[in-house]
């Protein structure tokens, strides 16, 4: 039994916590000794034509991103200021404004085709309509910040997210744009108080929001500074708990890849993902090295493609028709389209790829995109069978065209699957792809030898001519020798992987900024000296459709005996390619060649699927 003196100890103990949980709630979480303001100014949220300047540039960005990714038709911006950058969302969107004073009646004025509502954020119920809300992203950017008591703002918000889908909150991040230990009242006269990253966390999180991700964005269009937090909101229905025993398999297809098969392997497997490899007649040791899979309960197993023994050329189209092939031989709930130089990455870091693809389920998607991140080497050996995730760091961001879609996992729906665009886009009936993509770190390059080895023996000398005509691996082009592929550190990023997700945020959820700023070094988003930018005219973006393509049926076509031939129309625009069970016509615009196949022959596999 405790002694009464225990009892009282442990007693004073709650009280105490009780006491310091008390004050911190009063403080909004943030730090002891930080002084808010009491009566901030009305902040009027002018627009000067010419030199205005874009406050949270991404944020818009990424509310119109996820907005047709969740399938929405609003989007209500609570804390509108002037609606410049909401009505740029318009006609894609129906949007909604909630401000008030002078504010509301700029943008009533400018802007007569949105919904503009009145309310003090301070005081007010936001009241809109359940059939708004469920079809609506909610944006709050910078709004927080202005609020004498937030937490009315708080509760309208947790209230709304009974059904909107995401919310996106931003606010100036305190750490990083005043000086250190910045100890209050704000610089700016029109904000109360100002939160650092790990504050804002707290506070969300203890008014018991679904907090997708946080991290940081860009603070406006001139400086490009990473100085303002954002907060990704799920909506309350959402738990990352408990979620669904799936079965994923990831079918993997490898050549000559004894560097790095067996951790890329082996960091599946340890995720519970089920592996099927199909093995291009390696000439090293690859297809060695996977029989010390044989045991392991989630390794399905491997074949050596084509049937028929080694082949001159390195034929990805067949590669890619074995893959959808084999898709439709395992049974899984889902599948993953896997290189061998290829580590695939949850958006979420609490969860690993398995899990993470359950919750995509849960989420009600039935497709993944990826954002690609090469690594390179900064030296010019690895030994054989290295841990290249620990020993490739430095990064930059994918920069071929190919790179910016990936959606390259996909859910057994029943539907037949056809891996589009060199095998970068599974495409099938009623194919709904998760708003928030994974990450792809590939590493395609280990070593100066490996590179070379890669580049002009085994792929450049082994393309096949049809696939070449057909305007295929032209990647490869930009390679001669003598190219040096170390690189130097200074012209790439170190990769941590708290430091990466909380900086890259919006980019390696959404490929927003990716395409159109190429990452060619960390210093590529220092601050920039405002006097060296010249103003800007903001422009208003063209209407994009919000539609997404459909994929056509298959069309039966007859040919004159009768013969049926099925002919898939694929989504891209590229010819479709035309087979029967007996032969493959070439699809050269002016030359149209039939290969008999031969017989088949026998060849070395273990636990191996057939056709």
């Amino acid at each position: 039994m405790h002694s009464i003196g225990e009892s009282q100890m442990a007693w004073g103990e709650r009280m105490d916590n009780e006491m310091l949980e008390d004050s911190a709630i009063s403080r909004f979480f943030i730090k002891p000794g930080y002084t808010s303001r009491a009566k901030p100014e009305y902040f009027e949220d002018r627009y000067e034509e010419g030199s205005f300047v874009i406050y949270q540039p991404d944020v818009y960005k990424l509310a119109e991103v996820l907005g047709e990714r969740f399938g929405c038709r609003y989007i209500v911006d609570i804390g509108c200021g002037n609606g410049k950058k909401l009505a740029e969302l318009y006609p894609k969107f129906a949007i909604v404004g909630i401000d008030y004073g002078r504010n509301l009646d700029t943008c009533r004025q400018e802007y007569p085709f949105g919904t503009w509502l009145e309310h003090n954020l301070d005081t007010d119920d936001i009241v809109i309509p359940d059939e708004i809300l469920s079809q609506a992203i909610l944006v709050c950017a910078d709004v927080i910040e202005h609020l004498v008591d937030p937490s009315h703002l708080l509760r309208n918000l947790k209230r709304m997210m009974d059904l909107s889908p995401a919310c996106l909150l931003s606010t100036p991040d305190r750490d990083l744009s005043t000086p250190s230990g910045h100890l209050g009242p704000p610089i700016n006269t029109a904000h109360v108080r100002e939160w650092n990253l790990a504050e804002l966390s707290e506070l969300l999180h203890h008014d018991q929001f679904h907090v997708e991700f946080i991290g940081l964005t860009m603070n406006n269009h001139y400086n490009l500074e990473k100085k303002t937090i954002l907060s990704i909101i799920g909506n309350n229905r959402l738990n990352k708990n408990a979620l669904e025993e799936i079965k994923v398999a990831a079918i993997l297809t490898a050549y000559n890849e004894e560097d790095i098969i067996y951790h890329s392997i082996n960091r599946l497997l340890e995720q519970h993902i089920h592996v099927y490899v199909i093995e291009n007649w390696s000439t090293d040791s690859t297809y060695e090295i996977l029989s010390q899979f044989r045991s392991n309960p989630y390794f399905i197993g491997c074949e050596r493609f084509p049937y028929e023994g080694p082949v001159p050329y390195f034929n990805w189209s067949q590669l890619l028709a074995r893959v959808t092939a084999i898709s439709r031989t395992i049974y899984a709930d889902w599948y993953i389209h896997h290189d061998t130089d290829e580590i695939r990455a949850s958006p979420w870091p609490e969860m690993n790829v398995r899990e993470a693809i359950a919750y995509v389920d849960r989420m009600g998607f039935n497709a993944i995109d990826h954002t690609v991140i090469e690594f390179f080497p900064i030296g010019n050996h690895l030994p054989t069978e290295a841990n290249h995730e620990a020993d490739l760091k430095y990064f930059e961001f994918g920069k071929q065209e190919s790179d910016f879609q990936q959606i390259k996992i996909w859910k057994n729906t029943g539907q037949p699957v056809v891996l589009a665009d060199g095998g970068h886009n599974a495409w099938f009936e009623g194919r709904r792809v998760c708003p928030y993509k994974f990450l792809t770190k590939h590493y395609p390059f280990r070593s100066q030898l490996q590179a070379e080895k890669k580049i002009f023996q085994d792929r450049k000398a082994r393309l096949a001519p049809e696939e070449r005509a057909a305007g295929m691996h032209i990647h490869y082009d930009e390679y001669d020798p003598g190219h040096l592929f170390v690189r130097n550190p200074s012209e790439l990023e170190l990769y941590q992987e708290y430091d990466f997700n909380t900086k890259y945020l919006v980019e390696r959820l959404s490929g927003i900024r990716l395409p159109k700023t190429p990452y060619r070094a960390a210093a590529s988003l220092a601050p920039v000296p405002q006097a060296t930018i010249p103003p800007r005219p903001i422009r208003r973006k063209k209407p994009l459709s919000n539609r997404m393509p459909k994929a056509k049926p298959p069309l039966l076509i007859r040919k004159p005996k009768g013969k049926p031939i099925f002919q898939f129309r694929k989504p891209i625009g590229k010819k479709p390619i035309r087979r029967t069970q007996a032969a493959i016509v070439n699809k050269y615009p002016k030359k149209r060649v039939m290969h008999n196949r031969p017989a088949k022959k026998p060849y070395r596999a273990f636990n191996v699927i057939q056709r």
